[in-house]
Order: structure tokens, then C-alpha cells, then sequence
């Protein structure tokens, strides 16, 4: 008798913690989603639904994920990419980063959004641009200013930027906060990124700045000689130097060095080896 009923006791507990279990997966979202959700929001993402799961499992309060939800929606209502605020949202709680933090930073990355969108509406044919276009160098610009690069400089390089305006003042953001992340001065990190402008070479993306500076680090170069090697490269139609050239040894001559040279195109690339 005594061995029927642990049985039963212990059967009964199994299927509490199943029950328990099936709540944290599946009821608790699915809650959150016929509550607060209407169909073909964000919550509705391969990543949304992601995020609410995670949020389950760490027992984040529903009124704290509603909040992330709300700013990463209202991103996507005002036209803006979400991916950005799905990943910058699915990184902090994957760190398990305090969802205040988390919130914040969202919502600093929506006003650097707007920043930006008033900064391409200086330029009336970023307008006729492709809507996958435009997000895309929003999105550049936007990581160029959490990066390191801020408004004011932006203005000013949106005003000397050829044709296509957008497309140019993204690519030059991206390396100019490339060079301020590598211990260059803002006045010389303009500098060499106007010059670049000038000269025509950010048409297309770059995916070696930061591993020349670091490159050329490693062999010995100030920033002082970088910022000469980058200026008159440039400035004779090259596009910056390329990696894996041979550099002068340390302590051969400080400014009288000799300078490498570019040959052939390497300016091309994705962002994520800045």
C-alpha cells in the first residue's frame, strides 16, 4: 500500500513539473502574445519569438520585456531595420544584461536612427534611393555614431560627399570612426576621411582599415606616420594601403620613412573586420 501510493506521489509530482515546464516554453509567450501583441508584430519574428523565450527561461518581468518589445516596435514603425534591436536585445540577454541596460541601449540606438534619418533628409535624393538601400546606410551610419563618430562631424562630411551623397557619407563614417577607435585625434581622423571624400574612394566599402593601423602598428608606425602614409596614398589616387605589404623597420628614419605603395583595388569588404 505504502509502495502504491509513493508511486502515485511520484507520478503526480512528473507531471506538475512537466506542466511547469510546458508553462515556461509555451504557455507564458503565447500569453504575452494574444495579450499585448497584435499579429505581424515584432513578437511575431523568428527573433521576437526568440527574444520572449529567452526573457521565459530568465524569469524577466512581462511589464520589462513589454517595454524592450515597445521600442524595438516602434523602430520598425517608423521605418527604421529592426535586426539591429532584435540583436542588440538577444546579445544583452544572452550576456544576462539587466533589462534597464538593455532598454537604454535601445533606446539610445533609436535616437541615433533618427539622428541619421534627418541627417540623409539633408540630401533630397537619398530619396529616390532603394528602400533595402537606405536602410542599409542608416544602419552604417548609426554604428559609426555608437562607434565613436558624432553628428557634427557627420554634417560635415554629408556636406563635402560626392554623388551618391548616402552611400559615400556612410563608407566615410565607418572609417572615420575606425580611426578615432585606433587612437587617432578627431581633427586627424577628418582629416584623412575628407581627403578620402575628395578623392573619390568611398564609393565602396572597406573592410581593412582597422588591420592596416594595426598592421602598421605592429611594425613599428606612429599614428603621426599613419596619418602621412593614409594623405599621400590618397592623395596620388590610391585607395588608403593595403595589408600585407613590407614596411620599413622600426627606427629607420621616423618622418623622412618610406612610404608604401598601393597596387590594384583593395577597398572592398563587409564591416565586421573594422
Amino acid at each position: 500500500m505504502n509502495k502504491k501510493y509513493l508511486n502515485i506521489r511520484s507520478i503526480f509530482s512528473f507531471s506538475l513539473f512537466i506542466c511547469l515546464i510546458c508553462y515556461i516554453y509555451f504557455l507564458r509567450p503565447i500569453s504575452l502574445v494574444s495579450c499585448a501583441w497584435a499579429e505581424g508584430s515584432i513578437i511575431t519574428t523568428e527573433k521576437g519569438k526568440k527574444l520572449v523565450e529567452i526573457a521565459a527561461i530568465q524569469k524577466i518581468p512581462d511589464e520589462e520585456l513589454n517595454q524592450i518589445l515597445g521600442v524595438i516596435q516602434k523602430a520598425g514603425d517608423e521605418r527604421f531595420p529592426t535586426e539591429p534591436f532584435l540583436n542588440k536585445a538577444l546579445e544583452g540577454m544572452s550576456k544576462r544584461v539587466s533589462p534597464t541596460l538593455i532598454l537604454k541601449a535601445l533606446k539610445d540606438r533609436l535616437e541615433h536612427f533618427r539622428t541619421c534619418q534627418r541627417l540623409l533628409q539633408s540630401m533630397p535624393e537619398s530619396e529616390k534611393e532603394p528602400e533595402s538601400q537606405k536602410q542599409q546606410v542608416l544602419t552604417i551610419i548609426t554604428e559609426s555614431i555608437i562607434r565613436g563618430a558624432n553628428e557634427k562631424e557627420l554634417e560635415e562630411l554629408a556636406g563635402l560627399a560626392p554623388t551618391p551623397r548616402s552611400i559615400n557619407l556612410a563608407n566615410a563614417s565607418e572609417d572615420l570612426a575606425t580611426f578615432k577607435n585606433h587612437g587617432f585625434s578627431s581633427a586627424d581622423a577628418m582629416e584623412i576621411v575628407k581627403a578620402g571624400l575628395k578623392n573619390g574612394i568611398y564609393e565602396e566599402r572597406s573592410s581593412e582599415t582597422a588591420a592596416i593601423i594595426q598592421e602598421a602598428n605592429q611594425k613599428g608606425f606612429s599614428v603621426d606616420e599613419l596619418k602621412g602614409i593614409f594623405l599621400s596614398n590618397i592623395q596620388k589616387g590610391n585607395r588608403m594601403i593595403r595589408r600585407g605589404m613590407v614596411y620599413p623597420k622600426p627606427g629607420q628614419g621616423n618622418s623622412s620613412r618610406q612610404q608604401p605603395q598601393v597596387r590594384g583595388n583593395n577597398f572592398r569588404g563587409s564591416p565586421s573586420s573594422r
